[in-house]
């Protein structure tokens, strides 16, 4: 409901999307349920109980109520302009502490789910570039090991980073990195570092 907040879902879609492995008679029980404590949740919240609308399907408004991705979209929108600073992308990175729905894997937000990721990784390559144009490479530094950690397979995160190290004469970091990069190349995709990423690295040693 809240992936969809303000549009109306129909009952048996929320049953076959969240509850598809159980029977249907424990499905219901465990959306009624789930909507109890929703309700009881928000209320905490300041939310009335009656923003969770139920005729012959179920409509979430939460009126004042901000949450993370509202926020998110509003930063995103902002920084598509002409008028934004670097304070207005870091507010991008401190919203975006873990994917959309972390720990899940419901196929109805999938979509969502990437596309804010790319959206993240956008706006944290834009803010490292303007953090690298005025040499602070130790703000530039911590976004890309915030990228990495979120989707180490990119190849521009991690050049940037061991040009960082090379630029700044650390050559542990460079090494500790390059060989964890390294690694999850080769156990979960197959496959080694570009040729680039190589020589790169080869430059720093």
């Amino acid at each position: 409901m809240l992936h969809n907040s303000g549009g109306h879902i129909d009952k048996d879609l929320i049953i076959d999307n969240v509850f598809e492995n159980v029977s249907l008679d424990k499905a219901l029980h465990q959306l009624y349920s789930t909507v109890y404590y929703i309700r009881k949740t928000l209320k905490e919240y300041g939310v009335s109980k009656d923003q969770i609308y139920i005729t012959k399907d179920y409509q979430m408004l939460l009126g004042n109520v901000y949450w993370d991705a509202i926020k998110f979209d509003e930063c995103i929108c902002k920084i598509s302009g002409k008028h934004y600073n670097n304070e207005d992308i870091e507010q991008i990175s401190n919203i975006y502490e873990c994917e959309y729905f972390y720990g899940s894997d419901w196929p109805w937000a999938a979509v969502a789910k990437e596309n804010y990721l790319i959206q993240f990784e956008k706006a944290m390559g834009l803010l490292v570039r303007r953090y690298l144009e005025f040499g602070e490479y130790y703000k530039a530094e911590e976004a890309l090991l915030k990228i990495f950690y979120m989707n180490p397979y990119e190849e521009i995160f991690t050049n940037y980073l061991l040009e960082i190290y090379k630029q700044t004469g650390r050559k542990n970091k460079a090494a500790r990195h390059y060989y964890k990069y390294k690694s999850i190349l080769e156990t979960e995709l197959g496959i080694e570092p570009s040729e680039e990423i190589k020589n790169l690295y080869l430059s720093i040693k």
